[in-house]
């Protein structure tokens, strides 16, 4: 009896105090949580507009998805949802945003009832390498112009023409198909639907270099010309899709990213993609230098490749 007594003092303690249990899911979650969150999304950007939405709590953490929206029309921009992580501490909610300097260590020890392992390692903070790369041009036809917005790492959100158009992809440098799927139909939404995962984007990898992959994410279904496929020659200029809202994504644009690594694969609920990079390297377009490439319109340059008997000179690339 003594035993039962303890536990309801602790258990009526905690609710006075508004600490949750540890070890629940909350359902609703907690109301403070979202409120901590645009708190910490107005220090963080005071000038920007954002949703919140798809917060998830498991004892004292917590999750939600946050996203940029056109502060005219509320209309969500083009991205991927991001995911700010929360912490119940004594003091209330502390949050994490993904620049924060603690975002790495509270993923690791956020609990798997909120995020799997293959989210963890699609949320980690990548490394950036240490020297930006060259010969690449903007990944659209040109004369086109495209709307650019960095990521905290060395990543770019490209929409082609602006919303609602969908335009075409095009190859930013010369390089052989490491990884190609167009087959999805799953747009995740916003909140990402629960269960569906950042995997089902459509995606096309290319080897330009020995350490240089670049990912086109989040393609439209069967998009991709047919002839393209893994181990194909694809010239720099070259159409290899057409921008969509496959997988996690709040708009239809591209995703962009030169990774120095590669490997194959990570797959949830059915849907396969490359293991998501642990490095990535700004771009120094011929067109834009990677410090001017975000929140602008950008013009491309990148024309349709000349017709050259290529074979002869890809095996210098890989030397």
């Amino acid at each position: 009896m003594r035993r039962l007594i303890l536990v309801f003092l602790a258990m009526w303690g905690a609710l006075l105090s508004g600490a949750p249990p540890s070890g629940a899911t909350s359902t609703p979650p907690d109301p403070a949580i979202a409120q901590a969150i645009a708190h910490a999304l107005r220090r963080h950007a005071p000038d920007a507009s954002w949703a919140i939405a798809g917060i998830r709590q498991y004892g004292k953490w917590a999750i939600g998805f946050v996203a940029r929206r056109d502060p005219g029309t509320g209309r969500l921009l083009p991205g991927e949802p991001e995911v700010a992580l929360a912490r119940y501490s004594a003091g209330g909610w502390d949050i994490a945003l993904p620049d924060d300097p603690l975002y790495a260590s509270w993923l690791e020890a956020a609990p798997e009832a909120l995020l799997a392992p293959d989210v963890k390692a699609y949320l980690r903070p990548q490394r950036q390498a240490p020297a930006n790369v060259v010969g690449y041009r903007l990944p659209w036809p040109n004369g086109q112009q495209g709307w650019a917005a960095q990521h905290t790492y060395p990543a770019v959100d490209l929409d082609v023409l602006g919303w609602p158009t969908l335009g075409t992809v095009r190859a930013a440098k010369s390089g052989q198909v490491v990884f190609r799927n167009d087959a999805s139909t799953v747009a995740c939404g916003y909140p990402p639907a629960s269960g569906c995962p950042w995997q089902a984007a459509n995606i096309i990898v290319i080897r330009s270099a020995s350490n240089e992959y670049v990912w086109y994410m989040h393609l439209t279904p069967h998009s991709i010309p047919t002839w393209i496929q893994v181990g194909t020659w694809v010239e720099r200029g070259t159409d290899i899709g057409v921008e969509g809202e496959t997988g996690w994504a709040t708009a239809p644009h591209i995703h962009f990213q030169v990774a120095t690594n590669y490997s194959c694969c990570s797959c949830s609920n059915g849907a396969c993609a490359p293991n998501w990079p642990t490095t990535t390297v700004a771009v120094d377009f011929d067109e834009y230098p990677w410090s001017q490439v975000n929140q602008r319109w950008l013009v491309s340059q990148n024309t349709p490749p000349v017709a050259l008997d290529h074979w002869l000179f890809m095996p210098l690339l890989f030397r």
